[in-house]
């Protein structure tokens, strides 16, 4: 008999310019499936996500960089089993 352990990140971003929701963000890390990830993109205000695209681009790939950095952190960790 043997006990699986899986452990999973949720990540939740949200952007704003000067106090309104442009885009918000969501990924599910899972140590079984690190690297294939899920991440969802909503861009809630159009027009303001049109005139902002850079910066709200930009703070979409700093998202991308921290579920990165989880994805990493559990492929080193590995899967964690015990007997």
């Amino acid at each position: 008999m043997k006990l699986n352990i899986k452990k999973s990140t949720t990540l939740n971003g949200e952007v704003t310019i000067e106090g309104i929701l442009a885009v918000t963000l969501q990924a599910n890390i899972s140590d079984e499936s690190a690297g294939n990830t899920y991440i969802n993109q909503s861009i809630i205000d159009q027009d303001l996500y049109s005139q902002n695209r850079k910066l709200c681009r930009e703070k979409i790939s700093e998202f991308q960089e921290k579920v990165y950095e989880i994805e990493d952190r559990f492929i080193e960790e590995g899967v964690k089993t015990a007997e």
